[in-house]
């Protein structure tokens, strides 16, 4: 039918191979029409044509329906089989149904229209990508199959009627009820989703190279996967609930909140770069469900990044939080066989925290982890890494009354450490292992064990309760106190800086450990064990000693010009000599339990004896003596050279 065509009633076409055409420019068929040939139909040549069937049309016999041009129902339904589109093509049904049944190729615009229900029964653009599918803003369309547009504009809201994958370069959508079917959206450009409209989504995946737009919350009772950036709505709030979820392209935060709710053995992913310097997050929290796997580098600003649940590191991970905190509220591990970075920054003097909550590194060490706070580091429990760990800022230790275990290729803790921050001063080891560790100041905390191959180093005063364990090499890198109850040294490089040693049990030192003395001060009102030469370095520093000391070996102390002063009783049945061109004060009794076996003085400087002295051997004073009180000296000879 070449011309324009009207019928004034319905057209049936029987069963048999045989084509059909329309190819007038305005056709209309007023009954109920029914296509069964099994041969084509063809309904338009061009975009011009438009053909009417007033009481509807059915076509899904013929084994192509090729289309161009309009084709419209008076509300009827309008259902077509397998279609070709060889024009750009418009289906109005009114309300009637729009059904296509089948699959949809071609290279054009395809605009469907129906107030009533619009089906797409088959794979559209499965063998021909579509231009652009279109539907209008009345009634629903149900998708059933695949559809590959590079436009696709739904008006309408949309039902899935199985797990359906959208391909093209730019989607328009309004509600989507996914009636617990699978949605992926595969486009170039960007992905435009509003939680309020969607529903009862099964899985939910954002496969292509575009990123994607969302606004509100998105709920599935399957996994939602977003393989490229996400973009939150501006000063928005956004929460994902799934079972897993996967955010694979890193995004942007535009000062949005974030939540990410897995089931309880989900696992949500974050990979890539999650906002930056001018578009941050506000907040970003997990749930305590399931586990976190990190590779990603994420900014904020605003409240916090939170982590309830277990935290593993794909990849290496860095967090930068600029007015809130930073928590790890669960354990933190590297993925199996790896070791990844972690580095957190909460520079807010204020709110600015880095929480460890769980144990890190328990199951898989971290590399390098690098904690920097304006405010705080909380340290709850034991960390573990197979490269360094360095925390730059305030240090607080807390949680359970545990010990507090830092395990690494070096440690260097840049602030001061505060031991009792939930009320119960805790131990803490720092195990350096083949590495250094650098302490600065330390207090309330009950026992310190340091360890470190290549060095300890000590820039400020450390203040225990306990026990105070130095296992490698100690270096001084400023003026140090060192006050608790008993020490363990090895040796001990001040490196031309003071010591103070205050410590109320026993203090053991062995001169030839201690080097480049400044000053030197002992005095803790416990004891101290000497043995060997305790010399002072170039500059001189006085020595003082307010412990009441025990000579364990032969023992010399020397303070150059400096004084030497020794306050409290001095025994053991050893040799002691004073060396000093200063002032030596000998201020308690000598040998008064057990008797040295020999003192001697050198003859620069003045010694003042303010008590008795009892040596089994010689006493021998080559510099000037003065007596400050009533004096008994006892030994096999005394000699006064001055």
């Amino acid at each position: 039918l070449q011309g324009n065509t009207t019928l004034s009633s319905g057209l049936t076409a029987g069963a048999a191979a045989y084509n059909v055409s329309f190819t007038g420019v305005n056709n209309s068929i007023a009954g109920a029409t029914t296509f069964s040939n099994t041969g084509t139909l063809t309904l338009g040549n061009e975009i011009t044509d438009a053909i009417t069937f007033i009481g509807g049309v059915t076509a899904t016999a013929p084994s192509a329906v090729n289309t161009a041009g309009t084709i419209n129902t008076t509300n009827s339904a309008l259902k077509l089989g397998v279609t070709n589109l060889t024009a750009n093509t418009t289906l109005n049904s009114g309300s009637g149904e729009l059904n296509l049944t089948s699959t949809v190729n071609g290279a054009q615009t395809l605009n469907l229209n129906s107030s009533g229900t619009t089906t797409l029964g088959g794979v559209v653009g499965g063998t021909t990508q579509l231009t652009s599918l279109i539907t209008n803003a009345l009634g629903t369309t149900q998708i059933n199959a695949n559809v590959n547009a590079a436009t696709q504009t739904y008006n309408d809201s949309i039902v899935l009627g199985a797990a359906v994958v959208l391909n093209g370069t730019t989607p328009t959508f309004g509600a989507i009820n996914a009636a617990s079917n699978n949605l992926t959206l595969n486009f170039s450009d960007t992905t435009a989703l509003n939680g309020s409209n969607l529903s009862n989504l099964s899985n939910l995946v954002l496969g292509g190279s575009g990123s994607t737009n969302i606004t509100g919350n998105i709920l599935s009772s399957g996994n939602q996967t977003y393989n490229a950036q996400v973009n939150l709505v501006e000063n928005g709030s956004t929460t994902l609930n799934g079972t897993n979820l996967s955010l694979l392209g890193g995004g942007t935060g535009n000062n949005s909140t974030l939540l990410l709710n897995t089931s309880a053995t989900g696992v949500t992913t974050l990979s890539g770069t999650f906002a930056n310097a001018t578009h941050r997050l506000k907040s970003l929290t997990t749930d305590a469900n399931g586990t976190t796997n990190l590779n990603a580098t994420i900014y904020a600003s605003g409240n916090t990044l939170t982590f309830n649940d277990p935290v593993v590191l794909t990849g290496h991970t860095t967090l930068n939080e600029t007015t809130g905190a930073i928590t790890f509220a669960n354990t933190v591990n590297s993925e199996a066989a790896t070791n990844y970075n972690l580095t957190a920054i909460a520079s807010d003097a204020t709110n600015g925290t880095v929480s460890f909550n769980g144990i890190v590194g328990g199951s898989q060490a971290l590399g390098n982890l690098t904690a920097t706070a304006a405010n705080r580091i909380n340290i709850n429990n034991s960390i573990t890494t197979s490269a360094a760990q360095i925390y730059n800022g305030a240090i607080g230790l807390g949680g359970a009354a545990s010990a507090k275990v830092l395990t690494g290729i070096g440690i260097t803790l840049n602030g001061s450490v505060d031991g009792n921050t939930s009320g119960t001063a805790v131990p803490l080891t720092v195990n350096a292992t083949s590495g250094a560790a650098s302490l600065k100041v330390i207090t309330n905390v009950t026992d310190l064990n340091v360890y470190g191959d290549a060095g300890i180093t000590l820039n400020n005063n450390i203040t225990t309760s306990g026990n105070q364990s130095y296992n490698d090499a100690l270096i001084l890198g400023g003026a140090v106190v060192l006050t608790g109850n008993t020490p363990i040294f090895g040796t001990i490089n001040a490196t031309n800086n003071s010591l103070t040693l205050n410590f109320s049990g026993t203090t053991e030192l062995n001169g030839s450990n201690l080097t480049n003395l400044a000053g030197f001060i002992v005095g803790g009102g416990g004891t101290t064990n000497i043995t060997g030469i305790i010399n002072r370095s170039a500059n001189n520093g006085a020595q003082t000693y307010y412990d009441a000391l025990t000579l364990t070996g032969a023992s010399t102390l020397s303070s150059g010009s400096g004084a030497l002063n020794l306050t409290n009783t001095v025994n053991g049945a050893q040799t002691l000599n004073l060396n000093s061109s200063g002032t030596t004060t000998l201020g308690g009794v000598v040998g008064g339990t057990t008797q040295l076996t020999s003192l001697t003085t050198d003859s620069g400087g003045t010694t003042n004896i303010n008590a008795s002295i009892n040596t089994s051997g010689n006493q021998t004073y080559n510099d000037a003596a003065t007596l400050t009180s009533n004096t008994t000296l006892i030994g096999s000879v005394v000699k006064f050279m001055n």
